[in-house]
């Protein structure tokens, strides 16, 4: 027989609001029913339906707004190699491929991780919009967005009704901040990030199904496994799920331990076989970074506090950050960083001790543990990212929104308490609306996305590039040159760097000799992806040096079996020479990466029509 969880702290608020008779009148602990049965609001919710109906509309129009001029936002960074310059995604067949790790999810060797329910997403976006339309994207992206605030607010009635008869009003008004908070603007605006809306849905999905069906095996370990495919953070749901029974359960230490284990096991157990399944079919070719495993972790604890100060107050938000790796054990920064985790632990324990903070302690939880995967010992390409900090906010938004009413209910009682969480919020949420207007119109274009980035993380070479890329786009090769150079200081070893000066060299009409340099040097540093060799072979083939261009690309080849960009360069230099058979030939090999791939297909048809038989 399969056991029910006894949730006795999750049962609806059906008590005065004093905290001396919520605890005198402790609801049933051994295996009600009816306790986690539903997510209807609590019988005593001194809200009128029709008030919260009003003010869920009101919210719904603040966050379309602050969020209506996005859609048209481009395509930024990751998203040139994940899905612009992706041919896998551009046939629906390919979905399949996706899941058993045989269509690529980059065309970057490097970057080769296993998320083939995000690719999935990505080729319904291709299909639909018939080609790279950015609105589309973004459309689909958002409505993932609006369906986490939903089932937020769904799964924080259910916490805080442990708390307040005003259990969706408080719920209302913590989703309504997280909803219009300008950090999430960097997640949202971010196409490629749409894996971390993703993983956030199906965290809050498979916690709601737990609740409504409290039990080891259920629907939320499919809610948690499908969110993986999109992310493998989710896997973080485990842990989590297992520190939610243990707060909201009854009895001794021991028996809430016990029990929490005893729930939670298929979880972890699913999780850790996902994590192993997707390793494997995570191709070797990834590399998450060279950065030693020791300094990242002692660069974490800073990191985490600077997330948890942006979650106040987010006033130096930057796509690509320049924060810095500690320098060991003698940097300040290890010392404030361990310090903060300190004084968060000691929180979590005290308000985990107290029945009506406990939904505190969880909220607190579920920040430190969803930032594990990006922040603990095993090292990312940067230390910080702000667009981590989408699903971890889920949690320190509702350790906020109950810590916030406990406070002020003291002395104020339940409805003026919610009543001055309301007003409060209109400032603040106005504020948070008007920072995520400012940063959708820095998502805008790729200038201004880099003009930002250069300005607030002048240390972070790639940024800095990257706003000459966007410089060199429209001609203006001695500022891109000018950012280049002061790059290719900052990443001496960086290939892009070197391949960027050599085209604005180029087009700034300097030497063939002095540009070649730089290509040169660029193929000589690429040793994960090749991205020097697809320059130069390109600017060879311009200049009809064939067999050159060929002899680069075959060496780019060895570094990467997959480019699709080599293999259609190659197909091109032999075309130039004539040699129809080596067209034919490079379009099979082509093909056996990418089977579905009508373009490669139509060229082995035309190169075997055009062959010498």
């Amino acid at each position: 027989m399969r056991e029910k969880i006894p949730l006795a702290r999750v049962a609806s608020y059906d008590s005065p609001v004093s905290k001396a008779s919520q605890k005198r009148a402790r609801p049933k602990t051994a295996g009600d029913p009816d306790v986690s049965s539903s997510l209807s609001a609590p019988k005593s919710d001194l809200a009128r339906p029709s008030t919260a109906w009003i003010i869920a509309a009101v919210i719904a129009v603040a966050v379309g707004l602050a969020y209506a001029n996005h859609f048209d936002n481009t395509f930024h960074f990751d998203d040139h190699h994940v899905i612009q310059n992706n041919p896998d995604i551009r046939q629906l067949a390919n979905i399949p491929r996706f899941f058993t790790g045989d269509a690529v999810f980059s065309v970057l060797a490097p970057n080769r991780t296993y998320r083939p329910l995000l690719s999935t997403t990505f080729a319904i976006d291709y299909a639909i919009a018939g080609g790279y339309t950015p609105r589309t994207y973004q459309v689909h992206s958002f409505l993932w967005f609006v369906a986490q605030l939903a089932l937020m607010v769904l799964l924080f009635r259910k916490l805080l009704a442990t708390i307040t008869p005003h259990a969706t009003l408080l719920s209302l008004a913590a989703v309504a901040f997280y909803g219009l908070h300008p950090v999430n603007a960097e997640t949202v605006n971010y196409i490629c990030q749409r894996s971390d809306i993703i993983s956030a849905v199906g965290a809050v999905l498979a916690l709601i199904l737990f609740i409504r069906r409290p039990q080891p095996w259920g629907w939320h370990l499919v809610a948690m496994l499908v969110a993986c495919f999109g992310k493998q953070t989710t896997v973080m749901f485990a842990p989590t799920l297992a520190v939610y029974v243990y707060l909201f359960t009854d009895g001794s230490r021991m028996k809430r331990a016990d029990t929490a284990l005893r729930m939670a096991w298929p979880a972890l157990l699913l999780a850790g076989i996902f994590y192993i399944v997707q390793g494997k079919l995570t191709p070797s070719s990834f590399s998450a970074s060279d950065t030693p495993a020791w300094q990242y972790a002692l660069t974490q604890p800073a990191v985490i506090a600077h997330y948890f100060r942006s979650f106040f107050w987010a006033d130096d938000l930057s796509a690509d950050s320049d924060f810095e790796l500690v320098s060991g054990l003698s940097d300040p920064r290890v010392w404030l960083g361990l310090g903060f985790l300190a004084l968060l632990g000691m929180a979590f324990s005290w308000c985990s001790k107290r029945e009506e903070w406990r939904a505190v302690a969880f909220g607190l939880a579920w920040f430190v543990l969803a930032l594990l995967p990006t922040s603990s010992v095993i090292p990312l390409a940067e230390p910080m990212n702000d667009h981590r900090m989408f699903y971890p906010f889920v949690g320190l938004v509702l350790a906020l929104a109950a810590a916030l009413y406990l406070v002020m209910e003291r002395g104020r009682g339940a409805d003026r308490a919610i009543r001055t969480l309301l007003l409060c919020l209109i400032p603040v949420g106005t504020l948070a609306a008007a920072m995520t207007v400012q940063r959708n119109q820095v998502w805008k274009t790729e200038e201004s996305l880099w003009f930002d980035t250069a300005k607030k993380s002048p240390k972070n070479g790639r940024g800095l590039m990257n706003y000459g890329l966007s410089q060199m786009a429209v001609g203006r090769y001695e500022i891109a040159l000018d950012y280049f150079e002061r790059a290719r200081q900052l990443l001496p070893q960086y290939a892009n760097a070197e391949v960027n000066v050599a085209i604005a060299q180029n087009g700034l009409g300097k030497p063939d000799a002095e540009i070649e340099s730089h290509f040169k040097r660029a193929v000589t540093l690429s040793v994960r992806a090749p991205i020097g060799h697809t320059f130069y072979a390109s600017w060879l083939t311009k200049r009809k040096r064939y067999a050159d261009a060929i002899s680069v690309l075959e060496q780019g080849l060895k570094i990467d079996r997959a480019s699709y960009e080599i293999y259609m360069q190659l197909m091109a230099n032999y075309e130039a020479q004539g040699d129809w058979g080596k067209v034919a030939s490079t379009a099979k090999a082509a093909l056996t990466q990418y089977p579905n791939n009508a373009e490669l297909q139509r060229r082995l048809a035309e190169a075997e029509q055009k062959a010498p038989h």
